[in-house]
């Protein structure tokens, strides 16, 4: 627990690098230009945008939104909370004692997840991203009943993931940018919706 407390720290140094280009590019501060430091909220520095993924291939679909808000603390950090969905589709084959073959049979998730997320520019337009999300998953299954047969039923679980990875940022003009990145669940529940695989992800920011 300590160390997700620590990487959660570090990441959120890292999110708000990518919020500080943009504000950079209002006018409102820049090189050889003195920068006030104001006491309280500020407006003016609050972001909004979101991520979406969607993938599809045979018997396999997968989408999702995910709204965020955030804050841009200084010159190098943002962070913010998110609220998202995703929905999964995909088959997998059991073996049917009445047909003596493997059929292909649907399993579904409904995930809702809010998150915790920060990011930090590392490099002009590459940035470290980190993301807590609590994944709250409601899925159909297929198990073998008492008599060997294929047997469904819809369950439930909660499951926590911390995703750490990068990405890049492209200007849209303003304050504002789309991104892409690359995200990797290093908790590695067995039941995560991450777990052995790799998340891309693309979305926007827009500053006020």
């Amino acid at each position: 627990m300590k160390k997700v407390l620590i990487t959660i720290c570090f990441c959120m140094g890292l999110q708000s690098l990518m919020a500080q280009e943009v504000y950079n590019s209002s006018g409102r501060s820049g090189k050889g230009q003195k920068h006030k430091q104001e006491k309280g909220f500020d407006p003016s520095r609050l972001v909004f945008g979101g991520g979406f993924v969607a993938s599809f291939g045979t018997g396999y679909s997968n989408f999702g939104l995910s709204p965020v808000v955030g804050y841009h603390f200084n010159d190098r950090i943002t962070a913010g909370v998110g609220l998202g969905y995703e929905y999964l589709k995909n088959t997998i084959q059991f073996y049917n004692l009445n047909t003596g073959l493997y059929d292909n049979y649907p399993v579904k998730a409904n995930i809702y997840y809010p998150s915790v997320w920060a990011r930090v520019n590392i490099i002009q337009n590459i940035f470290m991203d980190a993301n807590f999300e609590y994944n709250m998953l409601r899925y159909s299954q297929y198990y073998y009943d008492n008599n060997g047969l294929p047997a469904s039923g819809t369950f439930s679980v909660n499951v926590p993931c911390l995703l750490i990875g990068a990405g890049y940022k492209s200007s849209l003009g303003g304050r504002a940018y789309m991104f892409a990145e690359v995200l990797y669940d290093v908790l590695q529940n067995s039941n995560s919706p991450y777990y052995g695989t790799i998340i891309p992800r693309i979305g926007f920011m827009v500053g006020m």
